[in-house]
């Protein structure tokens, strides 16, 4: 649906825009290609503007695999791609990240939900800022090509604070919070 649209010349404006659909997302540009299946999915635009003569305010809902889901809201400037959005996320299954991780990692995502805020803001000058908080459920991790988790909690409490993105990653601060079982396979027995 859209609201309000105008075309003057080659200058867009519509004051709201409203998606609704069950898309699949293919990203070919990993190995293997992941597959994603937003359903539904739900996004509003309004004040959008092309060419971009500010930020659009955007809402973005979206339902995933195994009754996750996932609120993103904020403002967006397509011209700049200047991005202040607050996500909200709810038991969105972890292992979908492997594929953009190292496949020879020392270390390999086992399984594990997220359920928690994250705060994107995203600036030319100053790169990619992220924080938030969450509780990891069902987490675990492997030694890459060793199979068995080396690291397990049913509950962790995670914070992170200044996840920087340019030119390289640096954080301010993480901080995780719960019963933890660490197994080191490398003693006989493991322990």
């Amino acid at each position: 649906a859209v609201r309000d649209l105008a075309l003057q010349g080659r200058q867009l404006a519509i004051a709201r825009l409203e998606l609704a659909g069950t898309p699949t997302i293919v990203d070919g540009s990993v190995l293997p290609p992941q597959r994603f299946t937003l359903a539904p999915l739900r996004l509003v635009a309004e004040d959008a503007t092309w060419p971009a003569r500010g930020p659009a305010r955007v809402d973005v809902t979206a339902g995933l695999a195994g009754g996750a889901g996932a609120r993103i809201r904020g403002v967006l400037n397509p011209a700049t791609l200047a991005t202040d959005v607050r996500a909200e996320l709810r038991d969105v299954d972890l292992t979908l990240l492997r594929g953009y991780l190292p496949r020879d990692s020392a270390v390999t995502l086992d399984r594990g939900t997220l359920t928690g805020t994250l705060r994107l803001v995203n600036d030319r000058a100053t790169g990619t800022r992220i924080g938030g908080d969450g509780t990891l459920a069902d987490f675990a991790l492997a030694r890459g090509g060793d199979g068995e988790p080396f690291v397990s909690a049913p509950k962790l409490a995670v914070s992170v604070q200044d996840l920087v993105v340019r030119d390289g990653v640096s954080i301010g601060r993480v901080a995780a919070a719960g019963d933890t079982t660490v197994v080191d396979s490398s003693l006989s027995p493991p322990v």
